[in-house]
């Protein structure tokens, strides 16, 4: 539970952000249908499976950004119908891109484009060619957490937003794979794929991972 206490706005590049700034983490609180979504025939919007429901809320973490890289990197460009598949796993896990307002297709397919394209290209990519703009409109919020201490967020205006901000932030210094998938060409159930190679050295997205990955390769070293 947050207790809100001051907030500046104000607008940014995150070109030009400074270092101060992208060192906060990032607060956004989704709405998702308990029972999942599907797309519309004609035009592709995302749709609760059942409406006049109660909504969750869902917590924004970089969790949540590294699983739409994950999607995007594996499945964007290649399946049109495996990624609209995957699309909507992760909309029935995290809720849709925008907030109070309709989410489209074509909205995760720019997310999707634009997150790729600098992750293959390199951060020149952002200011010219990408689908999604760098600029933001942001909340910078002082809020007392229940541990009772003052914490200082980024508050974001949409889950979109939240996703495309925190990457642009951490994912243009590139991402490596985690260790799992590199030494057994396959994904760990929880593993999150990815680690921002800019902001550590680490191998592992997780300690989960790399207990895992020690327990197969001494079982691998027995069989020997």
């Amino acid at each position: 539970m947050f207790d809100i206490v001051r907030i500046y706005i104000f607008n940014t590049n995150i070109i030009a952000l400074h270092v101060k700034i992208m060192e906060l983490p990032i607060y956004f609180v989704n709405e998702r249908s308990r029972y999942g979504y599907r797309f519309t025939e004609m035009f592709s919007e995302l749709v609760p499976v059942e409406d006049e429901i109660p909504l969750e809320p869902i917590k924004y973490s970089t969790d949540i950004m590294l699983a739409f890289l994950d999607l995007s990197l594996r499945c964007y460009g290649n399946d049109s119908k495996k990624f609209e598949t995957m699309v909507l796993s992760f909309a029935n896990q995290f809720g849709p891109l925008k907030y109070k307002e309709s989410t489209y297709l074509e909205d995760f397919n720019n997310l999707a484009a634009s997150m790729t394209s600098v992750t293959k290209n390199g951060r020149r990519e952002i200011n010219n060619r990408t689908e999604l703009s760098p600029n933001f409109t942001v909340s910078v919020i002082d809020s007392q957490v229940t541990s009772g201490d003052l914490v200082t967020f980024v508050e974001m205006t949409s889950l979109g937003n939240a996703i495309w901000f925190d990457f642009l932030m951490s994912g243009t210094q590139g991402y490596r794979q985690c260790e799992f998938i590199t030494l057994f060409n396959e994904k760990r159930k929880n593993c999150k794929a990815w680690i921002c190679a800019g902001r550590s050295d680490q191998k592992w997205c997780s300690d989960a991972c790399r207990m895992s990955a020690k327990r197969r390769l001494n079982k691998l070293a027995l069989k020997q």
